[in-house]
């Protein structure tokens, strides 16, 4: 029985992929990433950068939220994996860091539920708001500041909470909801500042400093706030 790798890859440069976790690819004889309709990835797309001759195959991975369809994915992601795990030493790619909103910590699941004996191992990975914040020189906490993740599908009520209890607030996946919240922000926190950043380190990469009565662009998926209560250079 092979070792079950999941993989940070990093935000999304390739650049960014940590040389621990090359040397995990380049030893791993099967690879998988998460795809879309068949298609493949920027996850893909970064360990073909590194390896063009990988041994590279997709997981689907359906945009959706309805849960009976991503149970679906990942029980039958997962029996590939498996399947692989037979053979050879398998690692499973996903941007960022594999245990923050990513799609590895359900596939984890499902492996260690259907057999405990596989070893697992981790690979972190660049998060992609450390990335934002490090692309934009703005620093995420000092002294004993506090700092919460999000994501845009937060209740609005209980963000404008967030925004009297916390000193900076990163919103991961803002979506069609990010516009609405940036408003209650400004609204509750007049004297704080943000910025917008889509596609960081990729093609297309857009940065938008925020504000109160600003517009915000089409958010793409790739897109992450970090909204500082009370202002910060």
């Amino acid at each position: 029985m092979g070792v079950f790798y999941g993989v940070g890859l990093g935000p999304g440069d390739p650049e960014l992929l940590s040389i621990k976790g090359l040397a995990v690819l380049k030893r791993a004889g099967r690879i998988y990433a998460p795809g879309n309709h068949g298609g493949q990835s920027l996850a893909g797309a970064i360990v073909r950068h590194h390896l063009p001759d990988a041994p590279l195959e997709y997981l689907e991975m359906p945009m959706t939220r309805e849960r009976e369809a991503l149970e679906t994915a990942w029980r039958e992601g997962a029996g590939r994996i498996l399947a692989s795990l037979s053979r050879t030493d398998v690692a499973f790619v996903t941007l960022g860091d594999p245990l923050l909103y990513g799609s590895y910590l359900y596939l984890y699941r499902e492996i260690r539920s259907a057999d405990p004996a596989v070893v697992i191992r981790t690979i972190p990975g660049i998060t992609g708001f450390s990335a934002v914040a490090a692309r934009c020189n703005v620093y995420l906490t000092e002294g004993s500041d506090r700092l919460l993740l999000l994501t845009g599908t937060t209740d609005p009520l209980q963000f404008q909470w967030y925004c009297r209890e916390f000193e900076t607030l990163v919103i991961y996946k803002p979506g069609a909801d990010g516009a609405g919240l940036c408003e209650l922000f400004f609204a509750s926190c007049p004297a704080g500042e943000g910025v917008l950043v889509s596609r960081c380190g990729m093609a297309g990469e857009a940065v938008t400093p925020l504000g109160p009565g600003r517009t915000l662009p089409p958010l793409d998926y790739f897109s992450i706030i970090i909204l500082h209560t009370k202002g910060k250079p």
